[in-house]
């Protein structure tokens, strides 16, 4: 079965913490037994968290931590901070404690959930999630957060499943229909793969990316490299510097046996990429335009 290669197309396949669809401590609810100043500190700090200053945003929560050690908010928004930093370990840590302290948080469980998904934990993960679905039926980013999970482990029906439920939930969910789509495109689905990438379209035109996994799916699971090309040349009209929009457009051409513009592709593509392994397949392919076997599209 072909799998997903996230490296490539540069989907983040865990949802980055709460980013997509969980609380951000951008505006965190103080609560109204707060110690007085221990409020002020979680402001400051989700200040720092809003502009991107993790770090200083730590230093804050930490500080509301010392003075009200039992405020739950305050572990969640701290392990979120940590997390942005890659600090996985010590968002695990502050997501746990704010679960002791407050166990009926779907949110903490679904944050948890991702922290140990970027650590490679799945099955914890998954644990994670189920007690978030749990606890809030209607949590589509936790069924979202566990498809994501599922795809992982290889488990594409489990994994088809949540996105379709968080779908139900959030017919506007975009990035529930693009994982879907890739899932479907694992599966061999390739007809549901288009539509689900042709709604992320809908919902957002100008997301270069569908544009170029939808281009993968037509030419890679139907061999339709008239619409594969008009996909890709529609992503690098919307990203001109998309490289492997051109590498593949290239690709495409060369399989219609359009040397000009496949070679033009090519060399745009090493114009623009740093990746030495397509780098070194997009010189054999403008080494072989003569004549010899077309090579192999990147993998979704």
């Amino acid at each position: 079965m072909r799998r997903i290669s996230l490296s490539l197309i540069g989907l983040a396949f865990v949802v980055a913490m709460a980013a997509a669809c969980g609380r951000m401590p951008g505006s965190p609810t103080p609560i109204p037994t707060a110690t007085p100043g221990a409020d002020s500190y979680m402001s400051r700090g989700s200040a720092n968290y809003a502009q991107g200053d993790y770090e200083q945003a730590v230093a804050e929560y930490s500080r509301a931590l010392e003075l009200q050690p039992d405020w739950a908010l305050a572990y969640t928004n701290r392990g979120l901070a940590y997390a942005r930093q890659g600090d996985y370990e010590q968002a695990v840590a502050d997501f746990s404690r704010a679960i002791e302290l407050q166990p009926d948080d779907a949110e903490a469980y679904n944050n948890r959930g991702s922290a140990y998904c970027e650590q490679g934990q799945h099955g914890l993960a998954i644990a994670d999630f189920d007690g978030a679905i749990e606890l809030e039926p209607g949590y589509a980013c936790a069924y979202y957060n566990r498809g994501l999970a599922y795809a992982q482990v290889f488990d594409d029906e489990r994994a088809i499943a949540d996105f379709t439920k968080a779908i139900e939930l959030k017919p506007d969910y975009l990035e529930a229909y693009s994982s879907r789509g890739l899932a479907y495109f694992d599966f061999g689905e390739y007809e549901q793969a288009i539509a689900d990438l042709g709604k992320v379209i809908e919902l957002r035109p100008g997301e270069a990316q569908a544009y170029y996994e939808r281009g993968i799916v037509y030419a890679v699971g139907q061999k339709d490299y008239e619409r594969a090309i008009a996909d890709f040349e529609r992503a690098v009209e919307i990203e001109p510097d998309y490289d492997l929009a051109y590498f593949s457009r290239g690709l495409a051409y060369k399989r219609l046996e359009d040397k000009e513009r496949a070679i033009a592709d090519f060399e745009r593509f090493l114009e623009l990429s740093s990746n030495e392994q397509l780098r070194g397949q997009a010189e054999g392919h403008l080494g072989e335009l003569r004549g010899s076997e077309p090579g192999a599209f990147p993998s979704l």
